[in-house]
């Protein structure tokens, strides 16, 4: 579960839980959900995701851990959480995928 943001940080799945919440069927494939959506992600992405999620890491340490730069780690860490809000619409809404904007 993702359950702390650091540094300012959205929760890209705030809404997926409002959805589903007090089901507890539908709390295990929100889960799964989760799990399948972060297990797609590159590794590194991926890492640093839990670590910051999971584990309650700043991303101040989470930099520290990879020896890299912070914002390295803030885009490494946005980029994943935008990929997996993408994963989270097309799992949700599969009756709007494939469906071009109109303008």
């Amino acid at each position: 579960m993702l359950c702390r943001v650091a540094d300012g940080e959205g929760d890209a799945f705030g809404d997926l839980y409002d959805r589903f919440s007090g089901d507890p069927l539908a709390a295990k494939a929100k889960q799964d959900l989760l799990d399948a959506a972060l297990d797609q992600l590159p590794e590194l992405q991926r890492k640093a995701i839990e670590l910051a999620f999971l584990k309650g890491y700043t991303q101040v340490e989470i930099a520290e851990i990879f020896e890299e730069p912070l914002g390295t780690i803030k885009a490494r860490i946005r980029r994943g959480m935008i990929q997996m809000r993408g994963m989270q619409d097309g799992a949700l809404n599969p009756d709007d995928s494939g469906r071009e904007e109109s303008s």
